[in-house]
C-alpha cells in the first residue's frame, strides 16, 4: 500500500485519514496539520522522510505566477526541502490552469449552496487561471460563508 501524507499549516483538528484505490493501487492518504508551526512541519516531514512514498504541501504553493513569471514563495520552499528522500509535491502546477475549467463545473453543479452560489473562492494569485479561462475577472469571496 502507497502512503500519502500532506502536512499542513493549518488545524490539527481537521486531522484526517482515508484508504482509497486508484487503478488498482491501494493507497492511505493522510493529512496532518501544524495548528501554524511551520517548525513543526518541517520536523514532520524529516520524520517521515524516506518513510512515506509522497508528501503533500498542504496547500501551501512553492511558486505565484503573475505577469507570465514565476515568483518562488521562500517558507514553502523551506518546508519542501526538508524531504531529502521522498517525494514533496505542491499544487501550484495545478491549480492555476485547473481552476479555470473546473470552476464554471463546480458551480453549475454547487449553486444555491451558498448566498452567492459558490461553495468557494480561489485567493487572487492562485486563481490566475480563472479570468485568463472565462475572459471575466475571479470573483471575490462569497459572503455568508
Amino acid at each position: 500500500m502507497k502512503h500519502v501524507v500532506s502536512i499542513s499549516l493549518g488545524s490539527s483538528k481537521r486531522n484526517h485519514r482515508v484508504e482509497a484505490e486508484f487503478l488498482g493501487e491501494k493507497f492511505l492518504i493522510e493529512r496532518i496539520g501544524t495548528d501554524g508551526d511551520m517548525n513543526r512541519a518541517i520536523e514532520m516531514i524529516r520524520e517521515l522522510d524516506g518513510k512515506v512514498d509522497a508528501f503533500g504541501m498542504g496547500g501551501i504553493d512553492l511558486y505565484l505566477v503573475a505577469g507570465g513569471r514565476r515568483y518562488a514563495i521562500r517558507e514553502a520552499k523551506k518546508i519542501a526541502s526538508a524531504a531529502r528522500l521522498t517525494p514533496n509535491v505542491d499544487v501550484s502546477g495545478l491549480r492555476t490552469p485547473w481552476s479555470g475549467v473546473l470552476s464554471p463545473i463546480f458551480k453549475m453543479s454547487w449553486d444555491g449552496l451558498s448566498p452567492a452560489g459558490a461553495p468557494w473562492w480561489f485567493p487572487g494569485l492562485t486563481a490566475s487561471g480563472l479570468p485568463r479561462r472565462s475572459g471575466k475577472p475571479a470573483a471575490g469571496p462569497p459572503t455568508g460563508i
